[in-house]
Order: C-alpha cells, then structure tokens, then sequence
C-alpha cells in the first residue's frame, strides 16, 4: 500500500515508519500521517501492525457497520481478554467509582487535537465536526468540548480565567530526569507555552510545566534519577 501511494492521504499505522519508508520508498510520502497505534482506520481504509489482527477485524466491521458500536467492541473485549478472564474479573465486587477522564472546554477543538496528538501521542477518530472529542492515551482519557456548546446545554454560564488556567492541571510521567528535560524542550518547541523549566525539586521530583493552547496547564516530571 506505501509503494502504491494509498497510504498518502490517510492517517495509517504498521510495522513502524522506518519499514514503511523501506516498503513504500520514494511512493511513500505521508509520514506525518503515521500513527503509532494497533490500528487506523481512515477514509475507509484500514491499517494496523503484523500483531493486531483482532483490532484489525473490529475496524473492518465498524466500517461495514455489522453491529452496533458498543456490541463491536464486546467483541473485541471478550476475545481480548478470553473467557476465563472475563468471567473472573465480572465475579470481583466492582468498585463504587473508576476515574479515567479529564474534560477540557475549548474554543478551538482542531487546535487542541493537533496539540495532544503531535505532542503527547493521544489517539482520535475525531471526525473533525463533531462537538465532542474523546482522545486516549493507554488507559487514559481526555475529552474536549466546546464552552460555547456547553454552556448552551446546559443553560449556564462559566468563568474561565484570562490567560493561563491555575485552577487545574493534566500530569505526564516520563522515565527519569533526562527525559523531563528532552520532553519539555521538544514541547515547547512543537508550540507548547513554556510556564517553568525543568527543576529538581528537595522532594526528589524533577518537574516542569508547560501549557496548551487554551491555557490549562500541563505538568512534566519524574521521581528517577
């Protein structure tokens, strides 16, 4: 598909970019399209890596519109995870709360997207209009809605302070000392806004924060030398 040229105007994933630019060579030319993720699925074409079969199959079947989304995905978490699995971990009492989400409000939800998918690798199937966003990084989650949007929901208003939000943060752990320092110059320079520069704190954290383009602020730190 790279040598062909199909790749070019998709986002799509697969065995790492260094193999698609060895397959596609000079046909390839979308490497900012590159996602490093199991699997994408773009303008009805799907992609994924050489151990991804299963994640694979369920993008096929959404595009195909088989069964309803959230049944799709049983699918996918059932034959994930195996029977015995699955049926210890619904036997377990289940918490009273699970937290995994943290929700921006926004005025510019493609700005926002950009910056916490080229910056900090979060993965979307944002279609681009659609009021609301849900990003993912491992097991975490954030959504973005518009403030506008919301307030008309929800028939209120909201304050928000001007410049730099201090009411709130979203925090990043990255291996040790050295990657706070690779990390927080990389986002910076990709146009994150620079707040405070990598410090090693007496607690024994070295940390830094930066800020979106919405002003929420984002901390980057470690606790390993």
């Amino acid at each position: 598909m790279a040598s062909k040229g199909f790749l070019n105007d998709v986002r799509h994933t697969g065995n790492g970019m260094e193999q698609l630019k060895l397959w596609g060579g000079e046909a390839y030319t979308n490497a900012a399209g590159y996602v490093d993720a199991q699997a994408v699925s773009d303008k009805n074409i799907v992609t994924a890596n050489g151990s991804a079969s299963l994640d694979f199959a369920c993008e096929i079947l959404a595009l195909l519109k088989n069964d309803e989304p959230k049944e799709i995905e049983m699918y996918k978490t059932f034959y994930k995870m195996g029977l015995v699995e699955l049926t210890r971990m619904m036997s377990q009492t289940k918490p009273r709360f699970t937290f995994n989400t943290v929700g921006l409000f926004t005025t510019d939800n493609a700005r926002m997207v950009a910056f916490y998918r080229d910056i900090f690798g979060f993965m979307t199937e944002w279609n681009g209009s659609d009021p609301n966003v849900e990003m993912t990084l491992g097991a975490s989650r954030i959504i973005l809605f518009p403030r506008v949007a919301f307030e008309q929901m929800t028939s209120h208003e909201y304050a928000y302070p001007d410049g730099t939000n201090g009411t709130m943060e979203l925090s990043f752990d990255v291996p040790t000392f050295a990657d706070v320092d690779k990390e927080y110059d990389r986002a910076v320079s990709m146009g994150a806004k620079p707040i405070f520069a990598p410090t090693t704190e007496p607690w024994g954290q070295r940390t830094s924060y930066v800020a979106d383009p919405e002003g929420n602020l984002i901390e980057i730190s470690s606790f390993v030398e």
